[in-house]
């Protein structure tokens, strides 16, 4: 399954219409339409179509992270990213599921400092 088609489907499954989901995102609903036909996508989109959905962005990849390790029945694979066919290497599917679940923990505590200061600097612009 294509990336796209597995963005259509989350969407579907979703209590969001397309019309939000574009809206959030920052695109036309005609753009939105365009990623369900493509195999990948500006990252910016799908980083605002992931919070929509409150979902992270394994959820559209883990399936092709799978796919590669068992193909290659290795810890690292290479794949073909972009119009200049670059080449990246990514570690394990562990690997990267581990990466991930720590940074996306990491955001979460940010988030809660960032949500902390902010109630601070209210608390004290009310005590002047």
């Amino acid at each position: 399954m294509i990336l796209g088609d597995k963005i259509r489907e989350a969407i579907e499954k979703s209590p969001f219409s397309p019309e939000q989901i574009a809206g959030q995102a920052d695109m036309s609903v005609a753009n939105l339409y365009r990623i369900y036909k493509k195999d990948s996508t500006e990252s910016k989109y799908l980083v605002h179509i992931c919070n929509m959905l409150g979902v992270d962005m394994n959820y559209f990849f883990k399936d092709q992270l799978t796919a590669s390790y068992a193909n290659t029945g290795q810890s690292n694979f290479a794949n073909q990213v972009g119009n200049n066919k670059q080449q990246i290497r990514v570690g394990g599917v562990d690997d990267c599921l581990q990466k991930l679940e720590a940074l996306q923990k990491q955001y979460a505590l940010l988030e809660k400092t960032v949500a902390d200061k902010d109630m601070i600097i209210e608390l004290l612009r009310g005590q002047k």
